[in-house]
């Protein structure tokens, strides 16, 4: 072997020892930063044809609440309420009467869900077979909720609240995280619960928590605080200890809401 051939090899090795230098010092410090950074859970809220959906997020895990009659609005949801990168929901919730069927099949067909919760018993619209014969098909867990079921992530518990037979108003979901509760209302009347934030379009109940989440900017009662959102801008509801914080949506205090 000549001289600069062995030469050119030593260089080539140290070449080779610096790279793989540099990519333990890239990634050991990110794999820590990413050990470090946990953020805490969250619920993502958008308007969908005047009425919420949201998303609810603990680390990787996703249930998905889809609350539409428009099977427009609920693809236009499902593209905008998360990153193409992020995780897919493996848990579906919906309302239990006919006009949710629409939402329900669309994210159906979007979506491989492990599990889809209905809050209620199934209506009388030939979709709600569709959507049985789709879940037996593809091996999904359907569930119909006629009292109340729960949902449990790493640090959150989801109550879905149905109806009996024979009832159909009261529906929804309440994520709890630590001392924080958000109720996410499926229909037009809440469930009778406590809560300290309420997504919502009506008239807010006389219990009336600290925070409204709401597409409905039509004058109302004033409240500690509103969050309007709408197809395109989602509020996204940190919950912290002692706390939900909130990001996007548009404010509305209770002085201008008095107005």
């Amino acid at each position: 072997m000549s001289a600069s051939s062995a030469h050119s090899g030593i260089r080539r090795h140290e070449w080779f020892l610096a790279g793989i230098a540099a990519l333990v010092v890239f990634l050991v410090p990110m794999t820590v930063i990413g050990w470090l950074n946990d953020p805490e859970p969250e619920v993502r809220v958008l308007d969908t044809a005047d009425t919420l959906s949201a998303l609810v997020i603990d680390g990787d895990d996703r249930v998905l609440i889809i609350n539409t009659d428009d099977r427009e609005a609920a693809g236009a949801f499902l593209g905008r309420i998360a990153q193409p990168w992020e995780p897919r929901p493996m848990t579906i919730v919906a309302a239990s009467d006919d006009d949710s069927a629409i939402g329900l099949w669309e994210a159906l067909l979007r979506l491989e869900p492990a599990t889809v919760v209905v809050a209620g018993v199934a209506g009388a619209d030939p979709l709600w077979a569709a959507i049985d014969a789709e879940c037996a098909r593809r091996g999904i867990a359907l569930r119909y909720v006629s009292g109340r079921v729960l949902i449990s992530t790493d640090r959150l518990e989801l109550t879905v609240f149905g109806t009996p037979p024979g009832t159909d108003r009261g529906r929804g979901v309440v994520v709890r995280h630590e001392s924080i509760s958000v109720l996410i209302a499926l229909d037009g009347v809440p469930p009778a619960v406590d809560s300290h934030a309420l997504v919502f379009n009506g008239e807010p109940p006389a219990t009336m928590p600290d925070l409204l989440v709401t597409s409905d900017d039509a004058p109302r009662t004033p409240v500690l605080h509103e969050v309007l959102v709408d197809d395109r801008r989602a509020a996204r509801l940190v919950l912290e200890e002692g706390a939900v914080r909130v990001f996007g949506g548009v404010l509305r205090s209770p002085a201008l809401m008095a107005r």
